[in-house]
C-alpha cells in the first residue's frame, strides 16, 4: 500500500472560525475592497469593514425573524456577491447555509429543503421563489421566503434590532469547531442527493492549510474573477480563502460576459474546472485557422509544450528558448490577454485536465495548478503550489494530510478537511 503525508499543518485556535477572520480583517484592513460587483460598465468595490457590516445588520435581520442558533436556511442562488453576503450572515447568526444549484428542479428544491428541514429559503430571483412555492405545502417548516432581486437584504436589515444585533455578537462569540457550517447535497453514487456535512472546523482548518500551501495566490495584492457556482464546494472553499486572506473577489455577470471581464478585472489568478481551459485552448486555435495561421499556431503550442517539459529535466534548450521568445511576442502574449494580462496562476479541479493542456498553459505563461478533491473533503485534499508542481498530477496533499492508495486502487485520506 502507498502512503504519503505532508507534515506541518497549521494549528487553529479553537476562537478562529472564518466569520471571525473577517471581523479582523475588518479591523485590520477596513478600506481594502473584499469584494466587487459589476454595474453597468464597471466594478463596484466594497470595503471590508462594509461587507462586514453587511453581514452582521443581514445575520440581525434573520434573528428577528426567531430564527434559533443551528437553524437551516437554505440559499436558492446562482454565483453573485450577495450569496456570500447571505453565507457569512447566516454563518454569524449562528445557522448553517444549505445550498441549491441555481437550476435545481421543484422536485429537487422539495428534497434538499425538506431533509435538511430548512426554517428560511433564500431565493436569487422570481422565478426560483415560484419553483419554491409550487412545493412550499410539502415543506411546512420553511415559513420564510425572500427573493434577493426583490429587496431581500433591506428586508432582512430593516427587521434588524438593538436587541437582534447584541445578539449576533453572542452568536458569532459562540461558534464551535463542532458546530456545523453547512450542508451541500452530492449525487453521490446512488438513491437521491445526500447532504455532506461540514462543520467550521473543516473551514478554517482548509483555509490555514491552503494559506500555507498556496499562499502565493493569497492577499490583499491578489485578485481573483469568481464565475463557478457557489452551490458547489469548490467555489465555496476559494469564497472563504479569499475573504479571509483579503484577496479581492470579482464576480462575474455571467459565463457569455467572462472574456470581456476577465479583461476588466484583470485577476492575478482564476480558478476552474478543465472544459474551460479546453475551450480557451480550442477557441484560440480555431481562431488562428479562420484566420490562416493555423500552422504557426500549432508550432506555438508545441514550442509551449516543450518548454514546459523542458523546465522539469534541467530547463529548455538553447532552440526551445529562442522559439519560445519568437511566439511569446507573436502568440503568447495575445493568450495571456484572454485571461486579463496579469495571470500568473490558475487552480483546476474536478476532473483530470491533462498533461499536454497542462504544460501548454504554462509554456504560454499561465501556470495551472491542479488539485484534487471531494464535497466531502471541504474541496481540496492535494495542490500543486507554485513551489512544488508537476504537471500532469495533483500535488501533494495539504499539510496535516496522509494519503493511501490501496492495492485495488482506492484513495484514502486522513486530514482536518474530512467531514
Amino acid at each position: 500500500m502507498q502512503s504519503f503525508t505532508t507534515p506541518g499543518d497549521v494549528p487553529i485556535s479553537a476562537e478562529e472560525n472564518v466569520v471571525s477572520v473577517l471581523l479582523d480583517r475588518a479591523h485590520s484592513a477596513p478600506t481594502h475592497p473584499a469584494i466587487a460587483y459589476r454595474e453597468g460598465d464597471q466594478f463596484i468595490e466594497v470595503g471590508t469593514a462594509d461587507f462586514a457590516a453587511e453581514v452582521e445588520e443581514v445575520a440581525a435581520g434573520l434573528i428577528a425573524l426567531g430564527i434559533e442558533r443551528g437553524s437551516r436556511i437554505s440559499l436558492f442562488c446562482s454565483t453573485r456577491w450577495e450569496f456570500t453576503l447571505f453565507d457569512y450572515a447566516i454563518w454569524a447568526a449562528g445557522c448553517v447555509t444549505v445550498t441549491i444549484y441555481e437550476t435545481s428542479s421543484a422536485e429537487q428544491v422539495e428534497w434538499v429543503v425538506g431533509n435538511s428541514d430548512s426554517e428560511v429559503i433564500i431565493c436569487e430571483t422570481s422565478d426560483m421563489k415560484a419553483v419554491f412555492d409550487s412545493i412550499s405545502e410539502q415543506v411546512p417548516n420553511c415559513r420564510n421566503a425572500f427573493v434577493i432581486e426583490e429587496g431581500a437584504v433591506d428586508q432582512l436589515k430593516a427587521l434588524a434590532t438593538d436587541d437582534s444585533r447584541a445578539e449576533v455578537v453572542t452568536r458569532i462569540a459562540a461558534i464551535d469547531h463542532s458546530d456545523v457550517a453547512t450542508l451541500v447535497y452530492t449525487s453521490g453514487t446512488t438513491g437521491r442527493p445526500k447532504g455532506c456535512v461540514l462543520n467550521h472546523s473543516n473551514l478554517i482548518w482548509e483555509f490555514r492549510q491552503l494559506e500555507v500551501a498556496a499562499g502565493d495566490l493569497l492577499g490583499e495584492d491578489q485578485r481573483q474573477l469568481m464565475f463557478l457556482p457557489l452551490a458547489h464546494i469548490f467555489a465555496r472553499v476559494v469564497q472563504v480563502m479569499s475573504i479571509s486572506s483579503g484577496t479581492t473577489i470579482y464576480y462575474s455577470s455571467g459565463i457569455p460576459q467572462l472574456t470581456e471581464e476577465l479583461s476588466m478585472t484583470r485577476p492575478t489568478w482564476v480558478f476552474s474546472v478543465p472544459r474551460v481551459f479546453e475551450k480557451i485552448y480550442n477557441g484560440a486555435k480555431q481562431k488562428a485557422e479562420r484566420d490562416g495561421k493555423g500552422s504557426i499556431f500549432d508550432r506555438a503550442a508545441n514550442v509551449a509544450i516543450d518548454y514546459s517539459k523542458g523546465l522539469d529535466n534541467g530547463g529548455p534548450g538553447l532552440a526551445t528558448r529562442l522559439q519560445h521568445a519568437l511566439f511569446d511576442v507573436l502568440v503568447y502574449k495575445k493568450l495571456q490577454a484572454l485571461f486579463g494580462g496579469e495571470m500568473v496562476y490558475a487552480i483546476s479541479g474536478g476532473a483530470p485536465l491533462g498533461a499536454r493542456l497542462g504544460h501548454f498553459f504554462r509554456g504560454v505563461g499561465v501556470t495551472v495548478l491542479e488539485g484534487y478533491g471531494l464535497t466531502e473533503t471541504t474541496a481540496g485534499s492535494s495542490i500543486n503550489t507554485p513551489g512544488a508542481i508537476r504537471v500532469g498530477s495533483v500535488g501533494r496533499p495539504f499539510p496535516g494530510t496522509s494519503v493511501q492508495i490501496a492495492d485495488d486502487g482506492e484513495v484514502m485520506i486522513k486530514g482536518g478537511q474530512i467531514f
